[in-house]
């Protein structure tokens, strides 16, 4: 892999902070079963693939729009809002976001700043606009979480698209660092995990959202 990310000029730092993933998911494995291991192999085999890397804050998989996701049908003011960016077959970086503290907008805004130039300097490639799936741009948080929140700030910079994705299972996941739906179990420390219960308690279900946004 790193020889791999040399012939590419891809940083050291990059590198490093791109494969350190492992580390977080092995200590995410014990926390959940009690075990060594690696329970989201699948993912991680993704960055020994070199198909993915963590620049600050963000990690970015070069991809393509997908039939259905960003292009999904729409008016023709819809299509041109959008711009030739969202085609069908143009070039995305999927965002995802590791479990490394708070999303402050600081850190979020300079990994955004630097996603485009990376990817034209070390593969020759432009990537125009990036897209995210994720529990974090459900707008139902905007109900519990107070306006100043980085979740928040997180989801205004995206544009969503129509369509979700079942949610809950994700929500618990990464806010109770627990494998499954349990709301018997479930700690209630903090506003996000008190709203994450609740929100099901209620007879509500968590969504993930998809949002887009130029870079």
């Amino acid at each position: 892999v790193l020889a791999a990310h040399t012939r590419s000029r891809v940083p050291a730092s990059v590198s490093a902070a791109t494969l350190a993933d492992t580390g977080r998911h092995v200590a995410q494995t014990r926390a959940m079963f009690g075990c060594l291991g690696l329970e989201t192999a699948t993912w991680i085999a993704l960055h020994f693939r070199c198909g993915l890397y963590e620049l600050g804050r963000l990690q970015y998989e070069p991809d393509r729009v997908q039939a259905g996701g960003e292009a999904r049908r729409s008016s023709p003011e819809e299509a041109a809002a959008r711009g030739p960016e969202l085609v069908c077959g143009a070039p995305v970086l999927r965002i995802h976001i590791p479990v490394d503290g708070p999303l402050d907008p600081g850190r979020v805004e300079e990994s955004l700043a630097r996603a485009r130039s990376f990817f034209a300097e070390c593969f020759g490639a432009d990537y125009p606009v990036a897209a995210c799936s994720s529990w974090l741009l459900d707008p139902q948080l905007a109900e519990y979480l107070p306006e100043t929140a980085n979740i928040l700030a997180f989801q205004r910079r995206f544009t969503l698209v129509e369509g979700a994705a079942p949610g809950d299972a994700d929500v618990f996941r990464f806010v109770l660092g627990m494998p499954e739906v349990d709301t018997d179990r479930a700690p209630q420390r903090t506003r996000l995990e008190k709203a994450a219960v609740q929100h099901l308690r209620s007879g509500r279900h968590w969504r993930v959202r998809t949002g887009w946004l130029r870079l």
